[in-house]
């Protein structure tokens, strides 16, 4: 027969094992919507290679929104990472990942930022005027 003793390690295995499946879901995701975010940014630039200025315009503002959904994103994983690192012997790790992956998010959002500013001053230049 088996004594508390022996079944709660076996749990807290568990629980602790579930905690990280989650916390690396999260982080899937989060960097899944990034990757979508860099996809979007590149589209920007070849419409403005292309002087699509509105649709750079349309695309700028749909990144911007995305961009708060990433941050959202971010700022939940976070909070899930305080929760559960002190169980996670390899948190560590999780924490130098979030570190990298919030510094590529906010040089992505100051880009795309930067981009928007820019179709704004095209998309007012007369198509005409533009550098070919």
């Amino acid at each position: 027969m088996l004594t508390s003793g022996e079944i709660e390690p076996d749990i807290e295995r568990v629980r602790i094992s579930l905690a990280e499946e989650n916390l690396i879901e999260q982080f899937r995701n989060y960097l899944s919507r990034l990757a979508l975010a860099i996809r979007d940014f590149r589209n920007i630039l070849n419409d403005l290679a292309d002087q699509r200025f509105e649709a750079v315009k349309s695309r700028a503002v749909k990144l911007q929104e995305d961009m708060r959904n990433i941050y959202e994103m971010r700022f939940n994983l976070l909070r899930y990472m305080a929760k559960v690192s002190l169980s996670i012997t390899t948190s560590s790790y999780y924490i130098d990942l979030f570190n990298s992956l919030a510094s590529l998010t906010d040089d992505v959002h100051a880009l795309s930022m930067s981009t928007e500013r820019l179709s704004l001053i095209q998309a007012s230049v007369p198509e005409k005027l533009s550098i070919y």
